[in-house]
C-alpha cells in the first residue's frame, strides 16, 4: 500500500490547515519534509482515521505554503491522494461503515444546517447503530421461529406471538426509508426550462415563480 497526502482542511487562507498523510511511509515523509511552523501529529495503525499509520502536518493557513508541503511530500514519495480516498481506506480498513462513508461526502456537499445535521448524526453512526439494532431483533425473531418449529409436538406454553414484533421492525425500517427518501429529495436539484420568443415575458414569469 502505498502512502498517500492531501491537504484535509477547506482551500484558501485561514488560520490553520492541515496536509494529511496515510499509508506505510507517513511519519516518515512528513518527519523529512516538516518546516519550522509545521507541528507535527502521528497516529499509528489501525486506531487511525484510516486504519493506516496517519502523520498530520499542522500549518498556518497560507495557500503557498500549503502548497509547498503537499509538494514536498510527492518529491519525498508520496502520491496525491485521489478525491475521497481517505475515505475509501477507512471504509477498506472498517474504520467507516457503508454509511457513514456516505455521510462524509453528504457532509462536503450539506447546503444548510439541517443536511449538516443530518450528515453529522449518520457519520456518528447513529444511522447504523438503529440498523443494527433492528437486525438483533430480526435473529431474535428468526431464533424464536425456529424453536416453534423444532419443537411443535413439545408443551411451550403459549404460543409465541412473531406477528406484532415483525411488524413493529417492518415500521421501522419503514420510518427509516422514509426519512431517506425525504432527504435524498431536498437535495435534488430542480432543472426548469422557460422556452420562447424574445420579449414575450421569460424573466417576469420566472420572477414571480420564484418572488
Amino acid at each position: 500500500m502505498d502512502t498517500i497526502v492531501a491537504c484535509s482542511t477547506a482551500s484558501g487562507p485561514a488560520l490553520r490547515a492541515i496536509v494529511r498523510l496515510s499509508g506505510p511511509r507517513s511519519a516518515e515523509i512528513a518527519e523529512r519534509v516538516r518546516t519550522q511552523p509545521a507541528t507535527l501529529q502521528t497516529f499509528r495503525r489501525p486506531r487511525s482515521a484510516t486504519g493506516e499509520d496517519v502523520a498530520e502536518l499542522h500549518v498556518p493557513g497560507i495557500p503557498p505554503l500549503v502548497a509547498r508541503l503537499v509538494e514536498d511530500c510527492l518529491a519525498a514519495g508520496a502520491r496525491m491522494a485521489g478525491p475521497g480516498e481517505f475515505t475509501r481506506r477507512a471504509l477498506a480498513n472498517g474504520r467507516l461503515d457503508p454509511a457513514q462513508a456516505e455521510a462524509v461526502a453528504a457532509l462536503v456537499h450539506a447546503r444548510d444546517e439541517a443536511e449538516r445535521r443530518g450528515a453529522l448524526a449518520v457519520l456518528r453512526g447513529e444511522l447504523s447503530v438503529l440498523v443494527d439494532g433492528l437486525r438483533e431483533r430480526l435473529l431474535d425473531l428468526v431464533v424464536r421461529a425456529e424453536a416453534e418449529i423444532d419443537f411443535v409436538e413439545e408443551d411451550l406454553g403459549a404460543d409465541i406471538d412473531l406477528q406484532g414484533p415483525i411488524a413493529e421492525v417492518r415500521e421501522a425500517i419503514a420510518g427509516l426509508l422514509a426519512g431517506w427518501r425525504r432527504r435524498a429529495a431536498s437535495t435534488e436539484t430542480a432543472r426548469v426550462v422557460l422556452c420562447g420568443r424574445a420579449n414575450v415575458g421569460k424573466s417576469s414569469l420566472w420572477n414571480r415563480l420564484t418572488q
